[in-house]
């Protein structure tokens, strides 16, 4: 793997773990198309799976108090059934078609982004273990299974658990810490995942050793970037700056993998 290889595969990460610090989400939507183009999916995924993971862990201690503990534990109950089928998809069926999943993931969530509605919904208070009725239960672990399947195949679980948050009406606040509570646990389970499947060579685990300075550095801007982008723009510019980004690059997945 050539220099110029990894500092390009470097420069994706970075920018790829400043978006989760400043939104909570959108790295790997952003990084999994580019790092499929780079090095392919089978080294991308385990690559950045291991620096969202250790993002989620400094990032998920900034406000505990915000969680929504039995809900995490109900899209992670349906998100470890989901990674099985995930890596499937990864391991067993044929590059392009993976790719074309992934295009189909990403242009999918952005024309459900632009087409739901402009004004909030109205929050759901936080349910309990006890208050948790059948309908919870079903939305939480199907939410969840997409999402451990989404995860596994390319470390995207974004789009799934976005739609999930516009259901539940969530703040971006709230949005954020929850999420990092959650991709916390599926990242382990989405690592040892790949180690299973035998993902981890040592040109991963190489890159993976590059890649931790680039998530510390993202983790350390990320606030200052978030506190300059609401102040000038308002507090979903970014978002709508990522939602562009989004499609662009699931129209370069399409494109090249036709």
């Amino acid at each position: 793997m050539s220099p110029a290889l990894i500092s390009a595969v470097l420069g994706v990460i970075l920018i790829a773990m400043l978006l989760r610090a400043v939104f909570g989400f959108g790295d790997a939507m952003f990084a999994i198309p580019l790092l499929a183009a780079l090095i392919g999916l089978e080294r991308g995924a385990p690559v950045l799976a291991l620096a969202g993971t250790a993002i989620a862990l400094l990032l998920v201690r900034e406000r505990p108090s915000a969680i929504e503990t039995w809900t995490v534990a109900r899209l992670l109950l349906g998100a470890v059934a989901g990674v099985p089928l995930g890596l499937y998809v990864l391991v067993a069926l044929p590059p392009v078609w993976a790719h074309r999943g992934l295009a189909v993931l990403l242009l999918g969530f952005g024309a459900w982004r632009l087409l739901s509605p402009a004004g909030r919904i109205a929050p759901e208070p936080a349910v309990t273990a006890e208050r948790a009725g059948a309908h919870a239960w079903i939305r939480d672990l199907g939410f969840g299974l997409v999402t451990g399947a989404s995860s596994a195949a390319f470390d995207i679980a974004g789009p799934p658990l976005l739609a999930y948050a516009a259901l539940r009406g969530w703040s971006s606040e709230t949005l954020r810490i929850n999420f990092q509570a959650l991709f916390l646990p599926l990242g382990l389970v989405t690592i040892a995942g790949h180690g299973l499947a035998g993902l981890w060579t040592h040109e991963v685990l190489m890159l993976a050793a590059f890649a931790l300075p680039m998530m510390l550095l993202g983790y350390g801007l990320g606030p200052r970037v978030r506190a300059r982008i609401q102040a000038r723009f308002g507090e979903h510019a970014g978002q709508r700056v990522l939602l562009a980004a989004i499609l662009g690059l699931g129209v370069f997945e399409l494109v090249t993998n036709l």
